[in-house]
C-alpha cells in the first residue's frame, strides 16, 4: 500500500513538473517586501526589498547562484529603489516610487548618489536605450532623457509616456492616456522627440511590445475600467489590429485582467494574467493564435516580466509583495504544449455579382481572426467587420450599386478581389 501511494505521489509531481517549470527564487530571510529586481543573467541578480522593525528601510542584496545565496551590500533608510537596471554588477540606475528621486551606482550599490534632482512624484518607467549605453528614459509627470548615465536629464515629453521601448538607437515607441484616449506614439531621434502615430477612442493600451516598425503586440484596456482587457496584434505597423484571445481566461465573456505580455519573436510569447488573490501565466507559440495556461499557482501578486532571452524569464512581483519567479526552458518541455502547424488561411465569396449580400468563406486554421474591408474605386473604406468564423454573411444593402474591392487582411498577408454590387 506504501509502495501505491509513493507511486501515485510521483506521477503527481511528475505531471505538475512537466505542465510548468516556474521557480521561486528564495528571498533572503528578513525580506518583507521586494521593491525592486534586476537580473543580469539566469544567476546572476540584484534586489531591493524592505524590512519592517523599529525604523522601516531597504536593503540591498546581490546573488549569483539565482537567490540560493544573497550578499548583503547595503541598508539605507532614505532611498529605496522601485525600478532599477544595471548594465553590469557595478553600474547602475535605480528610481524611488514614493519620493521621486532618481540614483546611481558605478559599485554595485556599496555607494549610491542621487541624480537629477526631486521630481513631482515617484518613478513609472526607467527604460534604458539598450543600443545607446548611458542613455536612459525616465517617466514621472513628465518623461526625461539622459545621455551620460544620469548626469543630467533633458524633459523629452510633458506627460506620462508608458511601454517605453526602443527596436534601435534611434527608433522607439511608447504610449500614452489622456481623457478617454490613448496613443501609441514613435520617435526616430532617439527620444529627443515623440509623435502620435495612432489614437484610440475609449481604449487604454495597457501594455505595447514592439517587435519590429510592422510586428506589435498589445494589451487593450477599456477606459472604464471593467476588467475586460484584451489581447491584440498587428503585423502592418497599427493599421490593422487582429485578437488573439484563444485559450485565455474569460474568452468572450466578461471580465479578464492582463498586467504584461513579453514577445520573444514573432511567434513565442508570455501573458500575465490576474489580479491579488489569482495570477496565472500563458504561453502561445504560434503568435497568439492559441495560448496554453502554464502555471497558476503562484505565492504572491505576480506582475512584470524581465526577460533574459527566449526561454529565460524572471516574473517581478506587485510592490512590496514578497516573491519572484523564474524559468530556464520556457516554462517547461517542448512537448508540454503542441505547437499548432498553422495553415494558410484562403477566402472567396460568393454570389459576384451581388445584389444585398455575400458570403465569405475562410478555408484553413479556423478562427481565421481576419479584418475585412470594403472598398470603393477611390480606395475610400465604405464597409468593415472582422471575421473569424469559417463562413461570414456580409451585408451590403447600404452600399450603391457599382464596383467595389473585397480587402481581407489576417497575419499571414492580404487578400483582394473584386465585388460587383447590382
Amino acid at each position: 500500500m506504501k509502495k501505491l501511494i509513493l507511486l501515485i505521489g510521483i506521477i503527481i509531481l511528475n505531471y505538475y513538473f512537466a505542465k510548468a517549470q516556474w521557480y521561486q527564487v528564495p528571498l533572503p530571510e528578513k525580506s518583507q517586501g521586494v521593491l525592486g529586481v534586476y537580473f543580469l543573467n539566469p544567476d546572476t541578480g540584484l534586489i531591493n526589498y524592505y524590512i519592517y522593525d523599529s525604523m522601516p528601510h531597504s536593503v540591498f542584496c546581490k546573488t549569483y547562484n539565482k537567490g540560493k545565496n544573497w550578499d548583503l551590500i547595503i541598508s539605507s533608510d532614505s532611498f529605496t529603489g522601485y525600478k532599477i537596471y544595471f548594465d553590469n554588477l557595478d553600474t547602475g540606475i535605480m528610481g524611488s516610487r514614493s519620493m521621486g528621486i532618481l540614483a546611481r551606482t558605478f559599485n554595485g550599490c556599496k555607494n549610491i548618489h542621487r541624480i537629477g534632482g526631486r521630481f513631482s512624484r515617484g518613478i513609472v518607467e526607467l527604460i534604458p536605450n539598450k543600443f545607446d549605453k548611458g542613455t536612459y528614459i525616465a517617466v514621472f509627470d513628465s518623461t526625461y532623457k539622459t545621455t551620460n548615465y544620469g548626469n543630467s536629464w533633458v524633459s523629452v515629453y510633458p506627460k506620462t509616456l508608458n511601454s517605453v521601448q526602443f527596436i534601435n538607437k534611434s527608433k522607439g515607441y511608447a504610449t500614452f492616456q489622456w481623457d478617454n484616449y490613448s496613443s501609441i506614439l514613435k520617435t526616430i531621434d532617439a527620444g529627443d522627440s515623440w509623435t502620435k502615430i495612432y489614437t484610440f477612442k475609449n481604449q487604454l493600451v495597457r501594455k505595447l511590445n514592439v517587435l519590429t516598425e510592422d510586428t506589435f503586440f498589445a494589451i487593450f484596456a477599456k477606459i472604464n475600467w471593467d476588467n475586460t482587457d484584451s489581447v491584440y496584434k498587428t503585423y502592418d505597423g497599427g493599421k490593422t489590429w487582429l485578437p488573439i484571445m484563444n485559450g485565455l481566461p474569460f474568452n468572450g465573456g466578461s471580465t479578464s485582467n492582463f498586467t504584461d505580455l513579453y514577445f520573444a519573436d514573432s511567434r513565442t510569447g508570455y501573458l500575465i494574467s490576474g489580479t491579488n488573490g489569482y495570477q496565472a501565466i500563458y504561453k502561445t507559440i504560434d503568435g497568439g493564435n492559441s495560448w496554453h495556461l502554464q502555471q497558476d499557482n503562484f505565492a504572491c501578486w505576480i506582475y512584470e516580466f524581465q526577460a533574459i532571452d527566449k526561454n529565460v524569464l524572471f516574473v517581478k512581483p506587485w510592490e512590496n509583495k514578497n516573491c519572484i519567479y523564474y524559468t530556464i526552458n520556457g516554462g517547461g518541455p517542448v512537448d508540454a504544449i503542441k505547437e499548432k502547424k498553422p495553415m494558410a488561411a484562403t477566402y472567396s465569396f460568393y454570389p459576384n455579382p451581388a445584389l444585398d449580400r455575400i458570403t465569405v468563406q475562410c478555408k484553413g486554421e479556423i478562427p481565421c481572426y481576419a479584418n475585412l474591408y470594403i472598398l470603393d474605386l477611390q480606395g475610400k473604406v465604405v464597409f468593415q467587420k472582422d471575421i473569424k468564423e469559417a463562413v461570414n454573411e456580409i451585408d451590403l444593402t447600404a452600399l450603391s450599386r457599382g464596383i467595389y474591392m473585397v480587402k481581407v487582411v489576417d497575419e499571414k498577408g492580404v487578400w483582394v478581389e473584386k465585388v460587383i454590387k447590382e
